[in-house]
């Protein structure tokens, strides 16, 4: 998609170091930021890099369950107590990412009920 519209607009200080900050956190660009609120999305901050120490583990489980589940198929041997293994080592990852990790990304006010959520001062426009 070709992009050829500009838009100048203004901020007071502090609203543009709030915005810097909340960019820089996102991990992504100020222009891809500002398009994500556009389509309706907030988006969260970029994960710790521990996240992508703990999703390496991960896949390095799923990648072992995948060549024992080719070897089951070729064989005809299925290997219980290694495949039994291997879901508690991927459990084991998951629950490590979710203790360590997503407990400290901020909650998306979205996916709480309306009649729970706080109220708000401005509501999102209609689309047309």
């Amino acid at each position: 998609m070709k992009r050829t519209n500009k838009i100048t607009f203004r901020l007071s200080d502090k609203e543009l170091a709030r915005f810097k900050r909340r960019v820089k956190e996102s991990g992504l660009f100020q222009e891809t930021y500002l398009r994500f609120l556009i389509e309706g999305f907030c988006p969260n901050q970029m994960p710790p890099k521990e996240f992508w120490k703990e999703m390496g583990g991960f896949f390095q489980a799923l990648n072992n369950l995948d060549k024992l589940a080719k070897i089951a198929y070729h064989t005809g041997n299925i290997h219980y107590e290694e495949i039994r293994e291997m879901y508690r080592v991927i459990a084991e990852h998951i629950h490590r990412i979710e203790d360590e990790i997503f407990h400290h990304v901020p909650i998306d006010l979205r996916s709480i009920p309306k009649k729970d959520r706080p109220k708000q001062k401005y509501t999102k426009a209609k689309e047309e």
